[in-house]
């Protein structure tokens, strides 16, 4: 007879960003289970003025329209523009637009 240790299996824990709601309907308790879509992460820090540059490029506004709404000059704004995509790891407004859109969507 050998001396072995009981295998055991591993221990998962619940994914970050669990919520769980409980209620009662009919005399039965039901849970309902929120858990976040893998892949997504937090909407990121941006400096105001980036915040509303984003805010013109999501209106599909140019970048010499948001420079004159703005009051600077398109090379500043190209150059929050370069940030805010640094800031998402896109290459392009169309991916900010679809990553935008995949961040509003996690946060419903």
């Amino acid at each position: 007879m050998t001396n072995r240790e009981p295998t055991r299996e591993p221990v998962i824990g619940p994914p970050d960003g669990l919520e769980v709601e409980v209620f009662e309907l009919d005399g039965q308790e039901y849970a309902v289970l929120k858990i976040p879509k893998q892949g997504t992460s937090p909407t990121p820090r941006l400096t105001r003025a980036e915040q509303e540059v984003l805010g013109d490029l999501l209106r599909g506004l140019k970048t010499q329209q948001i420079a004159d709404r703005r009051g600077t000059s398109p090379r500043t704004v190209s150059n929050q523009i370069a940030s805010i995509f640094r800031a998402y790891g896109v290459a392009s407004r169309g991916e900010l637009f679809a990553r935008c859109r995949g961040v509003q969507d996690s946060a419903d």
